[in-house]
């Protein structure tokens, strides 16, 4: 196989990054000008995703212009909820972001509304691994406390093992024990 073919195999219908941190869609990979066997000559053409409502431009990028590192997941605005969203842990041929390689993540939630928001940091998130849902404040996708009126936190008793991961993520917020 050819490197533009390996490269279709691996990355078309995934998500990367391009451009300013946006994501973009890979749609084909073929070979530019330059050496034949040489990754700087590859080109990317696809969808690059400019907006939260999904708006793209069709683009062409070169190899240096695409950013192959997937981006730490956790909690993401999904839908207009928030949803703890991670890798799968077992092996796949797409190497980009595609939803065979998301838990919590399905084939109709693959939209690129939704694709821009693996992207994006949302109010009430606190970390990749904390955020705050109302008055929930949530761990990886569990309960494990409230947030108070008064904007400060409290874990439940049985999450008091989790204090000093949230206070090394919220320095200036009093937490207490429930």
């Amino acid at each position: 196989m050819s490197l533009p073919s390996d490269f279709s195999m691996y990355y078309s219908g995934t998500v990367v990054r391009a451009q300013g941190g946006l994501p973009f869609i890979i749609q084909g990979v073929d070979r530019g000008n330059g050496p034949r066997e040489a990754l700087t000559s590859l080109r990317f053409t696809g969808d690059l995703i400019i907006d939260g409502s999904g708006n793209r431009e069709r683009a062409v990028f070169a190899y240096s212009d695409v950013d192959f590192n997937l981006p730490t997941l956790g909690w993401r605005m999904i839908g207009g909820k928030a949803r703890w969203v991670t890798y799968r842990p077992y092996k796949t041929v797409k190497k980009g972001i595609h939803p065979v390689r998301l838990a919590n993540f399905h084939d109709r939630d693959f939209t690129r509304e939704n694709i821009y928001q693996l992207f994006q940091s949302f109010p009430g998130r606190i970390s990749d691994d904390w955020c705050t849902v109302g008055n929930d404040l949530l761990f990886k996708g569990s309960i494990v406390g409230t947030k108070l009126e008064d904007e400060s936190l409290q874990l439940l008793s049985a999450a008091r093992y989790l204090q000093p991961r949230l206070e090394a993520q919220v320095t200036s917020t009093p937490i207490t024990i429930q």
